[in-house]
């Protein structure tokens, strides 16, 4: 079930729905496979399974797409070890304490299929163990250019905030640590940047935006609930803020810089 104080990056809208990763990697593979758009999932043999923790993001599921809801943080039903060659896990940043990194990639890295040997491969060819793919953004770079009163103040509620709830400034260490400790091979880490990438550019001010969102309410009336202040107006001054950073954002008035990080392994064993 869906915890009371999810944190979640993305609007819960039809329209998010519709990006989801599953059907960029199916796009994608239809395309390598030379089928273009014109066979479902089921028919190139594929399967697609989503996780989440809550359903309110689950968009229509269609032949070969499947969508199951489940706590990272608990073991994956049996039923789903193994099954998987690939992975993906993308910006849990706000969402785990530093402290639950590694058990989420334990959970998850059970679902990876496991490495085959010649003789009990159909193709007589050895099979790599399946890959596992998660993506973060750490706040410990991110910047803004120029830099605003809004965002600095901002950035400052967010960060003390995360100090006081173990929040990572740097999940993408807790992952790969996480990585190497629970036994994957092949590890690996890529920075990417948005500069010069439109695309890039316009999904990292979702991002941002909907991390203050997410965040920045919960810090300020935790902040008056401790100091015995009007939780109402801590709720009222969160909305104002968010309202100017948000359009500081949106309208190019100033521009973040945060690398986006791809954290890489795969099964061993």
């Amino acid at each position: 079930m869906a915890r009371e104080d999810e944190v979640y990056l993305f609007t819960r809208n039809d329209a998010e729905a519709q990006r989801v990763w599953l059907r960029e990697v199916s796009n994608t593979l239809q395309r390598s496979s030379g089928t273009g758009d014109s066979q479902t999932a089921h028919q190139t043999g594929y399967e697609y399974h989503g996780f989440d923790i809550s359903p309110a993001h689950f968009p229509q599921e269609q032949d070969g797409f499947r969508f199951f809801q489940h706590d990272i943080l608990k073991p994956f039903p049996s039923e789903f070890h193994g099954r998987y060659d690939v992975v993906n896990i993308r910006l849990l940043v706000l969402a785990l304490k530093k402290e639950q990194f590694k058990i989420a990639a334990e959970n998850a890295a059970q679902l990876l299929s496991r490495p085959k040997s010649p003789s009990s491969c159909r193709l007589h060819q050895t099979k790599k163990g399946g890959s596992f793919q998660w993506l973060e953004l750490d706040p410990a770079s991110q910047s803004y250019h120029p830099a605003m009163p809004i965002t600095t103040q901002i950035q400052s509620i967010m960060r003390t905030a995360g100090r006081a709830n173990s929040i990572s400034t740097t999940p993408s260490a807790e992952v790969q640590d996480a990585f190497t400790a629970i036994g994957l091979t092949d590890v690996v880490r890529k920075e990417y940047t948005a500069e010069g990438k439109p695309e890039v550019e316009e999904g990292l001010k979702g991002w941002v935006v909907g991390g203050a969102k997410s965040g920045l309410g919960n810090a300020l009336v935790r902040g008056a609930r401790e100091k015995g202040e009007d939780e109402e107006q801590a709720r009222e001054n969160a909305r104002k803020l968010l309202s100017e950073f948000e359009t500081a954002i949106s309208s190019g008035e100033t521009k973040v810089r945060m690398p986006v990080i791809v954290v890489i392994g795969r099964r061993a064993k």
